[in-house]
C-alpha cells in the first residue's frame, strides 16, 4: 500500500502533511525522513482504521 504526504524539518522537528492532517514530532537520535516515515503512517492506518470503524456502524459490507 502506497501512502502520499510530504514533510519539513525546523529546528529539531519534523511536520508532516497527509490530506488534511498536519502532525509534529521530535526526531531526536533517528534520521528526520525515518521519523516522517513512522507518523505519515500512523495517520494514513488511523483514517483507515476510522473509515472501516464508521462503514461497520452503517452497515456496509466491506470485502477482505
Amino acid at each position: 500500500m502506497t501512502y502520499e504526504g510530504s514533510y519539513r524539518v525546523i529546528e529539531g522537528t519534523v511536520i508532516v502533511y497527509a490530506a488534511e492532517d498536519i502532525r509534529c514530532a521530535q526526531y531526536g537520535m533517528d534520521r528526520p525522513d525515518t521519523v516522517a516515515r513512522w507518523v505519515l503512517l500512523d495517520m494514513c492506518r488511523k483514517a483507515e482504521a476510522k473509515k472501516n470503524k464508521s462503514a461497520r456502524a452503517s452497515g456496509e459490507i466491506r470485502p477482505v
